[in-house]
C-alpha cells in the first residue's frame, strides 16, 4: 500500500476536530502505542540462564521494559477528515472533478455553495501585507540602492556625471510618487495591517478563477518569512488547499461608499506585489543554482 507523506505548511487542528466531531458524532483525541525500551547488560555470572546464554556464545542480553506512550494524532487527523468527507461524498476536488477545457467561470461558481468543503490543487500566491508594507515604506530608497549597484557595473572609464545620470535614469523608472506611497501605507494600516492572504488558481486556462483565503498565523508550521524564503511568494509547484467556502460574491455587487473600485485597488496592489517579487528574486528567495530544503536533522558520522 502506497503511503503519501504530506508536508504541512498550515494546519488548523481545532477545525479538523470540529469536522470529525460533527460527522462522526465524536472525536478521537489521542492514540496509544507501546514503546519498548532496551537496556543492554553484560554477562558476568555462571550457571542458570546466564550460563546457558554464555554457553551458546551470547555475551550480552537485552532487558526489555515496556512503557506506555500516548501521542496526539497531529497530522493524521487531516487524513481522517479527508477520508471521512470523501466517504460521505461531501468533498469536492478542484480541478479533479472537472474537465478544465469545459469550465466556464459563471457556471462553475453557480455549482458552489456556501460552507461547501473543497480540496484545491493549483498554483498559489502568498501575499504577506506586513512584508510588503515594509517594502512600500522603503521603496524609493531601495530603488536608489539598486540603481547605484547597477552603476557599479559600468566601465571604469565612465565619468562621474554619466554615472550619476545612469543612476537617476534607472531610479526614475522604478520610483513611485510620494503621495502614492503615502496612500498605500494608509490603506495597509487601516485595512490590511499584518494580514497574510493566500490565492490559489486551480485552472491553468482560467487564471481569474481564484480561491482566496486569509491565513491565521497561529496555524502556520513556520513563520511566514521562512515560508516565503524557502518557496517564494509565487511557488512554481502546485499546492493543495483543503478549505471550506466562506462566501461567493455575486457578479453585480457594487460598493457605493468609495470612489475607487475593488478591482482598481486589487490591480494597484497586484502591481506592488509584482514589483516586490522582482526584488525578492534578487534579495530573498533561493534561486538557481541553489536548492531549497527543509532541514529535518543535521548530524555527522
Amino acid at each position: 500500500m502506497k503511503i503519501g507523506i504530506r508536508d504541512f505548511i498550515y494546519l488548523d487542528t481545532d477545525r479538523l476536530k470540529s469536522i470529525i466531531a460533527q460527522v462522526e458524532k465524536g472525536v478521537l483525541l489521542s492514540s496509544t502505542n507501546v514503546r519498548t525500551k532496551g537496556i543492554e547488560t553484560s554477562l558476568s555470572a555462571e550457571g542458570g540462564i546466564l550460563g546457558f546464554m554464555k554457553a551458546i556464545g551470547a555475551g550480552n542480553f537485552i532487558w526489555q521494559n515496556q512503557e506506555s506512550e500516548t501521542k496526539t494524532l497531529h497530522d493524521n487527523i487531516y487524513n481522517k477528515v479527508e477520508d471521512t468527507l470523501i466517504t460521505n461524498d461531501i468533498l469536492i476536488r478542484v480541478p479533479d472533478n472537472y474537465k478544465e477545457a469545459n469550465v466556464e467561470i459563471d457556471k462553475f461558481r453557480k455549482e458552489l455553495k456556501d460552507n461547501m468543503f473543497v480540496l484545491l490543487n493549483g498554483k498559489i500566491n502568498i501575499n504577506d501585507f506586513t512584508q510588503v508594507r515594509i517594502i512600500i515604506e522603503n521603496f524609493n530608497d531601495l530603488g536608489r540602492f539598486f540603481a547605484q549597484c547597477g552603476a557599479m557595473k559600468l566601465p571604469d572609464s565612465t565619468t562621474k556625471k554619466d554615472r550619476q545620470n545612469y543612476i537617476n535614469k534607472i531610479q526614475e523608472t522604478i520610483k513611485l510618487d510620494k503621495k502614492i506611497l503615502e496612500g498605500f501605507k494608509l490603506i495597509f494600516d487601516v485595512f490590511y495591517k499584518d494580514r497574510v492572504v493566500i490565492k490559489i488558481m486551480p485552472f491553468d486556462s482560467q487564471i481569474d478563477l481564484r480561491f482566496v483565503g486569509n491565513l491565521n498565523k497561529g496555524f502556520l508550521r513556520d513563520d511566514i518569512s521562512s515560508i516565503t524564503y524557502k518557496y517564494g511568494t509565487a511557488p512554481i509547484s502546485k499546492w493543495n488547499i483543503f478549505a471550506q467556502i466562506a462566501s461567493i460574491p455575486p457578479k453585480d455587487r457594487s460598493n457605493t461608499e468609495v470612489s475607487m473600485s475593488g478591482s482598481e485597488i486589487e490591480t494597484a496592489l497586484q502591481k506592488v506585489f509584482d514589483a516586490f517579487r522582482v526584488v525578492e528574486l534578487t534579495a530573498q528567495s533561493v534561486v538557481y543554482p541553489e536548492i531549497s530544503i527543509t532541514p529535518i536533522a543535521i548530524y555527522r558520522e
